[in-house]
C-alpha cells in the first residue's frame, strides 16, 4: 500500500473557515473534504459517473454484506458470553470479530 503525502499550504482564514463549515456540515473530517475537492478537480471523482453507476443498478461492493446482520450480531455477542463464563475475565466485544462466528 501506498503511503499518503502530508501536504501543507497556507490559506486565507475565511476559506480555512468555509472548509472547516463545509466540512462540518457534510459530517467528515477537514482533510477528507480537501482530499474529496482535488480529487474532483484533478479528475480522479466525476460525481456525473458516480451518479450514472448508482442509478445503473448494478450492485456496488459487496451486495451481500448487510445480510443477515442480526443474526451475526447475537452469534458475536454469544460468543463473548460464553468466554466471559468460560474464563471468568472480563472480555470486550471488539475482542471477537465477526469471522470467528459462523455466520
Amino acid at each position: 500500500m501506498e503511503r499518503a503525502m502530508a501536504l501543507s499550504i497556507q490559506i486565507d482564514p475565511i476559506l480555512e473557515a468555509k472548509i472547516a463549515q463545509e466540512a462540518k456540515r457534510l459530517g467528515m473530517s477537514e482533510a477528507d473534504f480537501v482530499k474529496d475537492i482535488l480529487e474532483r478537480a484533478l479528475g480522479f471523482k466525476n460525481p456525473y459517473q458516480l451518479l450514472q453507476q448508482g442509478r445503473s443498478g448494478t450492485p456496488i461492493g459487496d451486495p451481500h454484506a448487510s445480510e443477515h446482520t442480526g443474526e451475526k450480531f447475537k452469534a458475536k455477542l454469544h460468543a463473548v458470553t460464553n468466554l466471559r463464563r468460560d474464563n471468568s475475565t472480563q472480555v470486550t466485544p471488539s475482542a471477537v470479530s465477526l469471522q470467528s462466528v459462523p455466520a
